[in-house]
């Protein structure tokens, strides 16, 4: 027999849209007029662990089997603590329009405005959590497994976002309105199984909360947000040029309604989604009655004996509202400008180090170092090495050609070895030429 419980949460997730930055000005003759090349749209997809590799994850997140002697190899390969994340955007321009000539200006700052979709999954599990979640408590009958403290938590939200910049002054700064289509968060604590081992009875114990608005596409909350990015560009004593950077964005408030909340030992308040307090709880034994073998075996016991299971368990339900922190993100980068070193057919142009932090739950601050070559027919080439962020630790590269198309890709040895390494994302931009003075 199997008691099965599922947790069930799905993460794939986005990114840092809208970096709105003027590039390659080209005077014109006659009047003063400069071509600004413009995001117009981008998509970015980033995942990460500890611990869970990419090719597990992925098929997790879109749907697969995975065989029960891998699902026991990635189990076994577990942490006692692991993370897991993601997070994916879509945006794209909608002023100013694709085949104007030129951009709007507001007291003489550009004006762009963007729409975006995106979604932000995070998670915090121990390994015996993962093990009952993905191969049930059958493999474990005779132990009590230690599930501990666990939270999964993921957002879905529309943006619209509204930007103005200025060129000449080096800075932007951006205004979001977002609405919230989806919100889930489930928390564990001090959660223990131990099943029987002939299967015929568990007993459990812990606090268990679970809130959830499903996904609504006529919005279930709405938020405001607020960003801001300058550079600085400076020449040290001994003539070498440097340009320094930071971006902070998405900072403000999500604002959430219509969540259903069950818990068990967890007090919650109407108007708050933090608990309240977290009470005592009882074990609960529970065993299977009048049934045969083959219906043990079958594991579909606690289904006939729901509505007892339900009661034993003492589950509180209750509708909530309140409003949570956006999941904002903070860039503080440093990058040297070289002369150009030719190697062969590249030329070697400056090195760059970001240090970011994404408020997201399992992202921890990132660190990023690489390097900027250029070759003959107007391609820029970035490799470099992260440590951090969701993962653990990436090797990335890019390219981008003039200013028209951007692709970065993250965590590239978990492409060409998915089941060792644990996280990837890639990043697609295109902008076009507007005109302006």
């Amino acid at each position: 027999m199997r008691f099965r419980i599922k947790i069930g949460f799905g993460l794939l997730g986005f990114i840092l849209s809208s970096n709105l930055t003027a590039q390659d000005l080209t005077p014109q003759s006659g009047n003063v007029v400069v071509e600004h090349y413009m995001p117009v749209f981008e998509y970015k997809v980033e995942t990460g662990s500890n611990a869970v590799p990419l090719g597990f994850a992925s098929r997790f997140a879109v749907g697969g089997y995975v065989n029960p002697d891998k699902m026991a190899a990635y189990h076994e390969g577990l942490n006692d603590n692991n993370r897991l994340g993601a997070f994916q955007r879509m945006s794209i321009q909608l002023v100013p329009f694709v085949g104007l000539q030129k951009y709007a200006t507001v007291n003489k700052q550009k004006v762009s405005v963007y729409y975006s979709s995106e979604s932000v999954s995070g998670a915090k599990f121990t390994k015996d959590a993962f093990g009952l979640m993905m191969r049930g408590n059958t493999p474990f009958l005779g132990q009590e497994m230690k599930v501990g403290n666990n939270e999964i938590w993921s957002l879905s939200q529309r943006k619209l976002k509204v930007k103005f910049w200025s060129w000449k002054k080096q800075i932007a700064w951006n205004v979001s309105l977002s609405q919230v289509v989806n919100y889930s968060h489930i928390r564990t604590q001090d959660l223990s199984l131990f099943s029987d081992l002939r299967g015929d009875s568990i007993s459990f114990d812990g606090k268990i909360s679970s809130q959830n608005t499903n996904y609504q596409p006529s919005g279930t909350g709405w938020g405001l947000q607020f960003g801001l990015s300058k550079s600085f560009d400076f020449v040290r004593p001994n003539g070498k040029r440097w340009s320094a950077n930071f971006s902070l964005q998405d900072f403000g408030f999500v604002s959430i309604h219509n969540v259903k909340t069950v818990s068990r030992g967890v007090l919650f308040d109407q108007n708050s989604l933090k608990p309240v307090e977290w009470t005592g709880t009882n074990t609960v034994n529970l065993k299977a009655v009048n049934l045969n073998y083959s219906d043990l075996r079958a594991g579909d016991w606690i289904d006939r004996q729901r509505d007892s299971v339900e009661a034993k368990l003492n589950f509180n339900e209750i509708n909530q509202r309140g409003t949570i922190l956006s999941p904002f993100e903070v860039v503080v980068g440093l990058s040297s400008i070289g002369k150009g070193i030719m190697k062969k057919h590249l030329t070697q142009n400056g090195y760059f180090v970001n240090l970011s932090y994404r408020h997201v739950l399992g992202y921890v601050p990132r660190l990023e170092v690489g390097s900027r070559w250029f070759s003959k027919n107007d391609v820029a080439i970035m490799p470099s090495v992260s440590v951090g962020g969701f993962d653990v630790m990436d090797i990335n590269f890019s390219l981008q050609y003039k200013a028209y198309v951007e692709l970065h890709l993250y965590g590239m040895e978990s492409f060409i070895a998915p089941s060792k390494w644990h996280g990837g994302g890639l990043m697609l931009r295109f902008r076009y030429p507007f005109k302006g003075s």
